[in-house]
C-alpha cells in the first residue's frame, strides 16, 4: 500500500495567494486549492474537510462527492491496525519488544540478515524498522489474500533489504504479519479489534473493512484507473489477510473524528476512547528517521521537511507550521491523505483515481491555513510554581538584590558567573528602571520546568528565557536574555 513519498510541489505559490486570507474564508481557501489538485490528478470524484480539535467539521469540499461520500483510504488504515495493537498492549496481551515468532511460530524464521541477526518483533513491524523489502505496488494486489496465501510467502522466505532495527523500509507485508500476531494472540482477526474498539465507538459509522458493513445508503465511490488517458473502473479487492495494511473504507467526516481522537492526546483534554492518551501520543512521535527532505517550490523557493516514520503514521518538523502528522494511501483506483497540527487543525482529502497524490493538497491547504493564521499548537499554561519564579526572576533582574539572588538560583548559578557580574549585565540592559513601571507580559512555557518571560520597563521590551533545576524545590538554574 504506496505511503506516497512528498516530492516537489508548488506550496510556496499557493502560499501567496493565501496571505489575502485573514478574514477568513476556510470553504473557500479549500475549494481553490482541492480544485486545482483534483484537475491536476483527474478524479472525477474527490471530498476534503478542514477540522477543529474537537473533530467539529470547519470546512468541506467535494467534486461530484461530500464528507460522507465513501473512499477506500488505503495505507491510512495503518493507523487504526497500530491503535489497535497499543491498546491489546495497553491490556497486557501482547508485549512489543518480543520477537513474533513468541506469538506466532510460524513466524520462528522470520529473521532479519547480517552478522548476529536480531529477531523481529511487534515494534519493527508497527516503525518499519523489520528491514523487509519495500512492496509497493505488490501489496496493493493482494490485500484479498487468505491465510493459506500468508502462510505459502512465510514458509517461502521473506525477503530483507536491511538488517532488523537499522534502518527505514516502508512494508505493507508488515502489516500482514501483525494482522497475523493479533489473530493468533487473540483468536479474533484485527478487523474485528478496530471495529469494536474505535468504529463504534467514535461513531464513525460510513467506516468499515467491505461495503457490506457499510450502511445501505452508503454512497460508495467507484474507484478508477488511468491509461493513455482514459478511466476505466477498478475492481476492488476484499477484506483478506493483508486488508489490516490498507483495507478500510471511510469518508472525509468520519476521517475526522479519527484524526481529532489522535491529535487531542496533545491537549490538556484528550477525547476518550479505548486507547490511552499517552499511547496515542506513542503512536505519533518519531521511531524511525528518514532523509531530510528539501521540497521545492514552482517558484525556486524551498521547505524543509525532517522526521519519519510512527506507528501507522509519519510525522515530521516542518519549518512554517511546527510538528505535522500525516499518512497518504494510495491503492488502484484511490488516492487519500490526512494530515493534522497535534492539538490542532486537521485536513483530510480523497479522491477516485489511482495514487491520486492528495497529500499535494493536504498539504497545501494546512500551509495556506497556518499563513492565514488559523493553526496554532497547543498552548498550555505555565504552572503556578514556573510563573512565581518567572515574576521573581523579573523582579530580581529589575532591582538587584543578592540576598534574593541566593534563594532563587540554583547553587550553579552565582559559580557560572558572580552576582555582581550578573547585575552589571541586568543594569546594561534595563537601564535605570527606578520609578519605571516593570510590567510581566507573558510568561511561555516549554513544557512545566522552562519558560519564555516578556516583561516592560517603561517603554522598553525585554524577553529572558529560563530553566528550572531539576530537583523539587523550584531554582532557577540558568536563564538567558533574549
Amino acid at each position: 500500500m504506496a505511503e506516497l513519498q512528498e516530492s516537489p510541489h508548488d506550496i510556496d505559490s499557493l502560499r501567496v495567494r493565501s496571505r489575502t486570507l485573514r478574514g477568513v474564508n476556510t470553504p473557500r481557501v479549500l475549494g481553490a486549492i482541492l480544485g486545482t489538485h483534483i484537475d491536476l490528478c483527474g478524479a472525477g470524484r474527490a471530498a476534503a474537510v478542514v477540522v477543529g480539535p474537537a473533530g467539529e467539521v470547519l470546512a468541506s469540499w467535494g467534486r461530484d462527492a461530500g464528507p460522507d461520500t465513501v473512499f477506500r483510504i488505503a495505507s491510512m488504515t495503518k493507523s487504526f491496525t497500530a491503535a489497535a495493537v497499543l491498546s491489546l498492549r495497553d491490556e497486557g496481551m501482547l508485549d512489543l519488544h518480543t520477537s513474533v515468532a513468541t506469538y506466532a511460530p510460524e513466524l520462528a524464521h522470520l529473521v532479519g540478515p547480517g552478522v548476529d541477526p536480531a529477531s523481529v518483533s511487534l515494534r519493527h513491524l508497527l516503525t518499519m524498522s523489520s528491514g523487509l523489502a519495500t512492496d509497493d505496488p505488490w501489496a496493493d494486489r493482494h490485500l484479498d489474500a487468505t491465510d493459506d496465501d500468508l502462510d505459502g510467502w512465510i514458509s517461502g522466505g521473506l525477503r530483507f533489504s536491511y538488517p532488523t532495527g537499522t534502518a527505514f523500509e516502508y512494508s505493507n507485508l508488515g502489516y500482514a504479519l501483525v494482522g497475523r500476531v493479533v489473530h493468533r494472540v487473540t483468536g479474533t482477526r484485527l478487523q474485528h479489534h478496530v471495529r469494536e474498539r474505535f468504529l463504534s465507538p467514535l461513531g464513525m459509522s460510513r467506516t468499515g473493512w467491505s461495503v457490506g458493513e457499510l450502511p445501505n445508503d452508503a454512497d460508495v465511490t467507484q474507484g478508477m484507473h488511468v491509461i493513455d488517458g482514459v478511466q476505466s473502473p477498478t475492481a476492488p479487492l476484499g477484506d483478506g489477510v493483508v486488508a489490516p495494511m490498507g483495507g478500510l473504507w471511510s469518508c472525509a467526516r468520519d476521517l475526522g473524528l479519527w484524526m481529532a481522537f489522535l491529535s487531542s492526546a496533545f491537549t490538556s483534554s484528550p477525547r476518550p476512547g479505548q486507547l490511552s492518551a499517552s499511547s496515542r501520543r506513542e503512536m505519533q512521535q518519531l521511531h524511525r528517521e528518514t532523509p531530510v527532505r528539501r521540497l521545492t517550490a514552482v517558484d525556486g523557493s524551498s521547505r524543509i521537511a525532517e522526521g519519519g516514520y510512527a506507528m501507522g503514521l509519519t510525522t515530521y518538523a516542518d519549518d512554517r507550521l511546527g510538528r505535522v502528522v500525516t499518512h497518504s494511501g494510495g491503492l488502484p483506483g484511490y488516492g487519500s491523505n490526512m494530515r493534522w497540527v497535534p492539538g490542532g487543525v486537521g485536513v483530510a482529502s480523497l479522491a477516485n483515481v489511482t495514487y491520486a497524490p492528495m497529500w499535494h493538497a493536504s498539504a497545501a491547504v494546512l500551509d495556506a491555513l497556518g499563513v492565514a493564521g488559523l493553526i496554532h499548537a497547543p498552548q498550555f499554561g505555565a504552572p503556578d510554581e514556573l510563573r512565581v519564579a518567572a515574576h521573581r526572576l523579573v523582579a530580581l533582574l529589575t532591582s538587584w538584590d543578592d540576598s534574593i539572588a541566593t534563594d532563587l538560583f540554583a547553587d550553579n548559578v552565582l559559580e557560572d558567573a558572580p552576582a555582581d557580574a550578573r547585575q552589571r549585565e541586568a543594569d546594561a540592559r534595563v537601564g535605570s528602571p527606578k520609578g519605571a513601571v516593570v510590567s510581566v507580559i507573558a510568561v511561555e512555557a516549554a513544557g512545566d520546568a522552562a519558560a519564555t518571560v516578556t516583561f516592560v520597563v517603561g517603554a522598553s521590551p525585554h524577553r529572558v528565557r529560563l530553566e528550572l533545576s531539576p530537583l523539587a524545590q523550584v531554582t532557577i538554574q540558568k536563564y538567558d536574555w533574549l
